[in-house]
């Protein structure tokens, strides 16, 4: 280790545990922003076994199923950018050692100490039947340096509430340290119930908060419940899930009345994050404009970084990820984005970006409620669709989509595109990514800058490297108007009867392959195409729809999986005749021993 990793190394410890990933955030800055960045996964001119090699290496980061280093370095820049504001305000208040009132230290912005940690039950008097709604309990301790943890019950919400702390504040259900995936609903979970006919809200806002462990119910009857993030510092929301489905929507709602499952209120320089985060079928297919919301809304009111890490929407009203009209940044580390209405995500401008996500949309298996509308019978749907209304000159392009798994297998009415640039959208790279289209429609289509609404500043180009394109319909596979400096290179368009005609608007560079059996291009690091993180508490049906590819790419695994097995078959059945014959020989040897030997 070099003298200046190590003087870094040592800073980050004294009373705090620095985690490799805390470690790498030094030289992070800037590693994802930009559509003309270089790779992160590898060097130009890498090869296939390159890559494989450098993937069996040590670093969890070059590991089969996890984001990029340069994702990893993103979330470690937050952490350590407000770990240092921790401390400054530590010795501000006259306390060098940067140590709490408790003399525990201030931990880390993920994990901080509080000097009161106080039982919403037994210390403050919750009612965790749910007969008495928290808020008339709860008041006395929300304040600097203070945790209430919550015993597992549940608590009744009957209104927006908001918990608002100058400071450092949690809330936390029991375990929560332990926590590695959002519990299951039942007994064991601290619950926040929303009451019938009710928009039911915990309104978080802190200069370093955590809010953790938790269940959140909108079962009732026309009722939500949502959160809100709202950050001067870092605030955490992890270990989430969300049960029942939104229905407090129709005719007597309209947009203004949504409540996003999650929204951001980052100040500018701050940093809201999500982490785990889990909601299946929680909205009503065709409500977005009548009160349905998405899953996350990063919208006006966040001026800084909104980041979501490993969290799975399932079927919302709307949107998955909401990201398009922000002046702030929206990052997406990992995650499954599934049958969500519109776009499974919608983000655009530099320093945003999505990394190791898998997005489905599968008309045909959505297995959710209905309001008497299925699935994407009244709005059109996306995988990704990048735009940028308001912002179109406050903020800079270069939007990214990298280690990405997008599927399309069927809709109800339209589609942009899976991947549908809007004409107010700035640049995109696409890398490493595999994008299966089972439409008979074009692939990723890019509108010409400044057509719907005003274009962005520029950089307005569209490149794709290092990817792969599985379609039936070639005519084109790509179509991007007035982009200039638009490229594609070193990837594999896997589409029958294709050719340099099926991409329109693009400079064809080196090793673009095409046609059913391509020989060239495709994904530098397929090991990390596609959602990594703890997703195992998560089962659902839509997902085994988008885990193969269509057409001779999803036979093809099909038949590598059979192969495998009974490879495994015949290997078992060797080892067993060899240890079958071992014995065999060792008897003979003994019986030889015994008659003839003196």
């Amino acid at each position: 280790m070099d003298t200046s990793s190590s003087n870094f190394a040592n800073q980050m410890t004294g009373k705090l545990e620095c985690s490799r990933r805390t470690f790498l955030a030094a030289g992070a800055v800037g590693a994802l922003s930009g559509a003309t960045g270089s790779s992160i996964v590898k060097a130009s001119g890498i090869t296939g076994e390159q890559a494989e090699s450098v993937q069996s290496s040590g670093s969890r980061f070059e590991q089969p199923g996890n984001p990029t280093r340069g994702a990893e370095r993103a979330w470690a820049v937050a952490e350590y950018d407000h770990l240092k504001q921790m401390r400054e305000g530590a010795a501000q208040q006259g306390n060098s050692s940067g140590g709490n009132q408790s003399g525990s230290g201030l931990g880390s912005p993920t994990s901080p100490n509080f000097s009161n940690v106080v039982n919403a039950v037994d210390d403050l008097g919750a009612d965790p039947t749910g007969g008495r709604a928290i808020s008339q309990d709860l008041g006395s301790a929300i304040k600097p340096d203070t945790l209430i943890l919550f015993p597992p019950g549940e608590y009744l919400l009957d209104q927006e509430w908001g918990v608002s702390v100058d400071g450092t504040f949690g809330m936390a259900g029991e375990g929560y340290k332990q926590a590695s995936s959002p519990l299951e609903s039942g007994k064991n979970a601290a619950t926040f119930v929303a009451a019938d006919n009710t928009r039911a809200a915990i309104n978080f806002e802190a200069e370093t908060g955590l809010l953790a462990n938790f269940v959140l119910d909108q079962t009732g009857n026309r009722n939500s419940i949502s959160i809100l993030l709202r950050s001067s510092g870092f605030v955490q929301a992890r270990d989430i899930r969300y049960v029942g489905t939104q229905d407090n929507t129709g005719s007597q709602a309209d947009e203004d009345q949504s409540n996003p499952m999650c929204r951001f209120a980052a100040d500018e320089g701050a940093t809201a994050r999500a982490e785990r985060l889990i909601g299946k079928h929680i909205g009503l297919p065709g409500d977005k404009n009548s009160g349905g919301a998405p899953f996350f809304w990063v919208g006006e009111s966040n001026k800084g970084t909104a980041q979501m890490g490993n969290c799975v929407s399932v079927g919302a009203a709307d949107n998955g990820l909401y990201g398009g009209r922000t002046p702030g940044h929206a990052q997406v580390k990992g995650g499954k984005y599934v049958n969500n209405a519109v776009s499974q995500l919608r983000y655009d401008g530099a320093e945003s970006w999505a990394d190791g996500v898998s997005m489905v949309v599968d008309a045909d298996n959505y297995s959710g409620p209905t309001n008497g509308t299925p699935y994407n019978e009244k709005f059109g749907v996306q995988g990704l669709k990048t735009e940028r209304r308001k912002y179109q000159e406050k903020k800079p392009s270069g939007a990214v989509l990298r280690n990405a798994d997008v599927r399309v297998r069927s809709i109800n009415s339209n589609m942009g595109a899976p991947i549908y640039i809007r004409g107010w959208a700035g640049s995109l790279k696409i890398e490493n990514s595999r994008i299966v289209n089972q439409l008979d429609q074009t692939t990723i289509r890019a509108e010409a800058p400044g057509d719907g609404n005003p274009a962005t500043q520029p950089p307005h180009n569209i490149t794709i490297t290092d990817s792969e394109i599985v379609s039936s319909y070639a005519d084109p596979v790509i179509d991007i108007r007035e982009r200039e400096n638009s490229s594609i290179r070193n990837t594999c368009i896997k589409v029958p009867g294709a050719g340099p005609s099926s991409i329109n608007g693009m400079d064809i560079g080196e090793n673009v392959g095409f046609g059913k059996q391509c020989n060239k291009g495709g994904l530098s690091a397929p090991d990390k195409v596609g959602a990594s993180g703890n997703l195992s508490a998560v089962n659902f049906s839509a997902m085994d729809s988008g885990n193969g590819s269509s057409g001779e790419d999803a036979q093809q695994r099909q038949q590598q999986r059979k192969q495998k097995f009974f490879q495994r078959v015949i290997s078992v059945i060797f080892s067993m005749f060899l240890l079958i014959a071992l014995v065999v020989v060792g008897a003979v040897a003994t019986l030889f021993y015994l008659i003839f030997g003196d």
